[in-house]
């Protein structure tokens, strides 16, 4: 007869949320210089409007200055916004292995959408894809 495993471990809600609010960073803020860990270990910073992603890493970074976010993203390039979860824009860190191409589905909507941009302006917008894998990240048709 096999043996019986042993039983899970038992844990009261209040350990449970314990833990989840120390693995969203919520127990204690860090140093503004682990902003960029930050934004990895939760998985991306929502960014379909930029001020969430803002707010999301002031809760979690002490210190944390006003155009940071834009910083990283716009002068420094140490933050991609990128779709991820539910075809979603999202912050992550460029070095982190989540970055990458959008879902083929959010792409070809994309694509379809700027044709039909290029289209209503009579060719005055040329759209293109801007891709990681690009040198510099250029945009590509």
């Amino acid at each position: 007869m096999a043996a019986t495993p042993p039983p899970a471990a038992r844990l009261r809600w209040d350990q449970v949320m314990a833990w989840r609010a120390a693995r969203h960073h919520l127990d204690e803020r860090v140093p503004a210089k682990a902003m960029l860990e930050v934004a990895g270990r939760v998985a991306g910073l929502h960014a379909q409007v930029l001020s969430s992603a803002e707010l999301t890493l002031a809760a979690r970074v002490e210190d944390l200055e006003p155009d940071a976010v834009r910083r990283a993203l716009w002068e420094e390039r140490s933050l991609l916004k990128t779709w991820t979860m539910r075809g979603t824009l999202h912050l992550l860190p460029r070095t982190s292995s989540r970055c990458g191409r959008p879902p083929a589905r959010v792409r070809r909507a994309a694509e379809a959408e700027a044709e039909r941009l290029a289209a209503w302006s009579g060719g005055q917008l040329e759209l293109g894809w801007a891709d990681a894998a690009s040198p510099g990240g250029a945009a590509t048709g």
